[in-house]
């Protein structure tokens, strides 16, 4: 049998589900290209402030939006390690990414 909606606030919120999946897929990939970005261009430290601005800003966002401490903690986790991977990457390919200097 088919499941059927009930009303206009079930599409709503089919909606804002792939939205929100959507949004949290373009935050992964976007700070793991700035990780790239900063394991090209920086050195270790940068690592620690920009892990800590990114947690910051996430427990600010999960207490604006009610979610429980556990995914608050997991987001976190999943962001931290796409941004050091990301920088991980830019450090192991900084050799084909940034032309030398050596003449």
């Amino acid at each position: 049998m088919i499941a059927t909606l009930n009303s206009f606030a079930d599409i709503a919120t089919i909606r804002t589900a792939r939205i929100s999946t959507g949004a949290q897929m373009e935050l992964l990939i976007a700070l793991c290209l700035v990780g790239v970005f900063f394991g090209v261009y920086c050195h270790f430290l940068v690592l620690v402030p920009l892990t800590l601005a990114t947690a910051t800003a996430c427990s600010m966002f999960a207490a604006w939006s009610g979610q429980t401490i556990f995914e608050t903690l997991l987001t976190i986790l999943i962001l931290a390690v796409a941004l050091q991977g990301g920088y991980m990457i830019g450090l192991t390919s900084r050799e084909f990414l940034v032309p030398s200097k050596r003449i």
